[in-house]
């Protein structure tokens, strides 16, 4: 096994508007999977700024997973609200549409008829203030199906100014979940993109750390320092 290059698997894609033409989604989404047969486990992705963020500048980087073997389904919506407690709704009809519908629109997209995707197997991930939503999700929900997730420059948060009150983890204080979790930090993360703009994406108040420090004690975790990296250069 390689991360740094493709799987073995090709890999199809399709995409979705919500309601127009997926009756029953609440937002857009879109899908990656491998072509052969197989039972392959799902991961679902949140984008930044809380799924706000249009998942195909992550493409590169979903493609290259769903290449070593997972189903990838990506949910977001520009115009959706911005309170993760408003949108536990939304991310629970996301995971009951991909469970009624996902495997049939993958294999017309031109995956084989017998792929199928194990959702009893589901790992969450995340970018930026995509975190927040999975975190507040699993908070008042429960595990589900998830058996891990990976926080990349997880920030909590609605807004990375703090500016909105509304935080999915407290200083001193642990989550009420244990799941296996792997946190990847960019080692620039905490530098403001321009000159101009004094306030990072991902301050070191709100972002990383945090999480890492509020998982809980039996949760098997794992923090990483991809040193070199800012925090969108997860990106296309």
């Amino acid at each position: 096994f390689d991360p740094y290059s493709p799987g073995t698997y090709s890999v199809v894609r399709v995409r979705y508007n919500s309601t127009v033409y997926a009756p029953g989604l609440p937002v857009h989404l879109s899908a990656w999977a491998p072509a052969e047969s197989g039972i392959y486990p799902i991961v679902y992705f949140f984008s930044g700024f809380q799924a706000t963020t249009p998942v195909e500048i992550y493409s590169d980087v979903i493609e290259r997973i769903a290449s070593h073997g997972y189903v990838v389904a990506a949910p977001w919506n520009l115009t959706t609200n911005v309170y993760p407690e408003q949108k536990i709704d939304e991310m629970q009809q996301v995971f009951d549409w991909t469970y009624n519908n996902l495997d049939a629109l993958l294999i017309e997209g031109g995956a084989a008829s017998d792929m199928i995707t194990d959702y009893n197997t589901a790992f969450a991930m995340s970018h930026s203030s995509g975190a927040h939503l999975i975190c507040s999700y699993l908070q008042l929900q429960g595990c589900y199906n998830f058996k891990g997730m990976t926080l990349t420059s997880p920030v909590d948060g609605v807004d990375p100014f703090g500016v909105v009150q509304d935080f999915c983890t407290t200083v001193g204080a642990t989550l009420n979940f244990s799941l296996p979790t792997v946190v990847v930090a960019a080692g620039l993360d905490a530098v403001p993109g321009r000159e101009a703009v004094s306030v990072s994406c991902a301050p070191d108040d709100l972002s990383n750390r945090r999480f890492y420090n509020a998982l809980a004690a039996d949760s098997p975790r794992w923090f990483l320092n991809a040193t070199d990296f800012g925090h969108m250069d997860y990106t296309n």
